[in-house]
């Protein structure tokens, strides 16, 4: 009986010590995936980044009026260079008697002293009257500026153009295009 006894409890002390072995070696690999992943993740922040977040908002204000207003995937804000650099950048722009200004892009970068925006990879700015995309884009804050000096297309219910240049004024409601201009205006279109 004695025997019986002691080798059920050799059994039981066994299997435990078996249990806490692999409850050990579980969380041990855990740490290690969690350390990687924290490794990777400040590894891919830039050196001099005084800050990373994921899930942004910005936005700016001028004299009590909301100017623009920023979201994105991520950002790293650099406080010696005063810029942020986001990640998945979506601006609205929120004009004076007028509808809402929606620019997306891949990337983006905001001067933190001026609000003055720099965006790249697939930009889209639209409106209600008309669709621009190009390929890397300027936003100046205080003029109220877009402009860029790499090729693009701007289209709209009467017109569909392209050039290798542009500038849109949001204050005057005007478009300036430069270089190679092609495009099709239609027939209501008033100039």
């Amino acid at each position: 009986m004695k025997n019986k006894t002691f080798k059920r409890i050799t059994i039981i002390l066994s299997l435990c010590i078996i249990v806490m072995l692999g409850v050990m070696i579980t969380v041990f690999t855990g740490y290690r995936r969690v350390m990687n992943e924290a490794e990777s993740l400040v590894s891919s922040i830039q050196d001099g980044a005084g800050m990373a977040i994921s899930c942004v908002r910005q936005t700016a204000v001028r004299n009590g009026v909301t100017q623009w207003c920023l979201d994105a995937v991520s950002a790293e804000y650099n406080n010696a260079e005063e810029r942020a650099v986001f990640t998945g950048p979506s601006v609205t722009f929120f004009m004076e008697g007028r509808e809402k200004i929606v620019m997306t892009a891949a990337k983006g970068m905001v001067q933190t002293d001026s609000n003055n925006i720099s965006v790249s990879g697939d930009v889209v700015v639209k409106d209600d009257t008309y669709v621009l995309k190009t390929q890397r884009l300027n936003y100046d804050n205080a003029g109220q500026m877009f402009f860029t000096d790499v090729p693009v297309a701007l289209t709209g219910t009467d017109f569909d153009l392209t050039a290798d240049s542009a500038s849109l004024d949001m204050k005057t409601q005007q478009a300036v295009l430069k270089g190679n201009v092609r495009g099709i205006l239609s027939e209501d279109i008033e100039l």
